[in-house]
């Protein structure tokens, strides 16, 4: 054991290490986007496994994006509290249209890592779930409830870094858990790096360039046929996140 990883490749070689006695012949890696798709690839890389993502959305109001009610995950999955999405005024209708909405995101994202979207099968494989370390204990306990409704015959979660409490806890939940490290406290997750980018979109930055480029009060237009409501979610997700790096879209 080498700490800190010198990157998260490495760290997925460390991984990958402990891992040659636990994978089987249809052991399927999943990286948790963005951190731990490198840490999965070097797993991936040297297990000769497939290697895929999974991605996951919270559902929260348009309002109000911190009251998160349940969360989406790659392959039609969901997880809903019902009772806290009334406590925001939401019943079964306007659940089902903040997941409609927020599986339009999902599906962009997978055809940005995949370049299109495929249906992957979970059933009776060992899936090895990875991240870097930077997720919460409840984003991977929410990312093992998710992949398990796909009823893969073992799930396997693979963290470099964990707290002790932490390791604890997920262990209930998976089939294994494999870390390099469980110290009493992790804190912030680049200590554990030499190299640690962080991988984040930046709208200020992305203005920044627009100006620097002579790019000034950027403005684009799009024609969307009102009787597809999908389509026009999907537009409007764009229009939001073109606004914050100050691009307006016109629909």
């Amino acid at each position: 054991m080498t700490l800190p990883f010198r990157d998260r490749h490495e760290a997925g070689r460390q991984l990958a290490e402990k891992l040659y006695e636990a994978h089987g012949p249809s052991t399927l890696v999943l990286g948790l986007p963005r951190g731990g798709v490198p840490v999965a690839w070097s797993i991936a890389h040297m297990l000769h496994a497939p290697l895929d993502v999974f991605l996951i959305r919270h559902l929260a109001p348009v309002e109000e994006p911190d009251a998160v009610f349940g969360c989406i995950g790659s392959g039609g999955v969901r997880i809903v509290r019902y009772d806290e999405a009334r406590r925001y005024g939401l019943g079964s209708v306007g659940v089902d249209e903040v997941t409609r909405r927020e599986r339009i995101s999902l599906l962009a994202r997978e055809r940005t890592y995949r370049g299109q979207v495929v249906e992957r099968e979970y059933r009776d494989q060992t899936v090895l779930l990875v991240d870097d370390g930077s997720a919460t204990r409840q984003q991977l306990a929410e990312a093992v409830a998710l992949l398990r409704q796909h009823e893969p015959r073992r799930i396997i979660l693979a963290v470099p870094i964990l707290s002790v409490d932490d390791a604890e806890t997920l262990r209930a939940v998976v089939d294994l858990l494999v870390t390099v490290a469980e110290p009493t406290e992790v804190g912030g997750i680049d200590r554990w790096y030499v190299e640690y980018d962080r991988y984040s979109t930046d709208p200020a930055r992305a203005e920044q360039l627009l100006t620097d480029a002579g790019v000034d009060d950027l403005s684009l237009e799009i024609l969307v046929a009102s009787d597809y409501p999908e389509t026009v979610t999907a537009a409007q997700v764009m229009e939001s996140q073109l606004a914050e790096a100050g691009i307006t879209l016109t629909i």
